[in-house]
């Protein structure tokens, strides 16, 4: 009885949101690096191709002239801890938009070859999606 008299006594304040009003929610790809970790985040407003996300990956991951640019390429870079010694930790942001630009096999492969590799090294990589 206690309980129940202490929640009618709760008070919450609400906040409202005008309808014309714009809301944004920051997203944006970017890359930081320490001597621990590399960060990625690829976030799907900003990405317009796979060869897009190659790119962030050669960028972040500084990789050699003979990374082949695809996912199995991709994975093994992800795999090999005596390419990149620091830990790596990916985000995907927006994955409905990506999806929406990659199509859903692209992305689907994208986070398959991710999970997998965080998968063989989950101490290595860690790899988080959202919508």
């Amino acid at each position: 009885m206690k309980m129940l008299i202490g929640l009618l006594f709760c008070s919450f304040t609400l906040y409202s949101v005008p309808a014309n009003a714009k809301v944004y929610a920051q997203c944006d790809s970017s890359i930081h690096q320490d001597d621990q970790i590399i960060s990625i985040n690829i976030c799907g407003s900003h990405v317009e191709s796979v060869e897009e996300i190659h790119d962030i990956f050669v960028k972040a991951l500084n990789l050699p002239t003979y990374y082949g640019r695809n996912f199995d390429a991709l994975y093994d870079i992800l795999t090999d801890t005596t390419v990149v010694s620091q830990s790596i930790e990916i985000k995907i942001l927006e994955g409905n938009v990506l999806e929406a630009k990659l199509g859903e096999s692209t992305l689907g492969s994208l986070l398959s070859v991710l999970e997998d590799a965080q998968e063989e090294n989950p101490t290595h990589l860690r790899f988080s999606f959202s919508y």
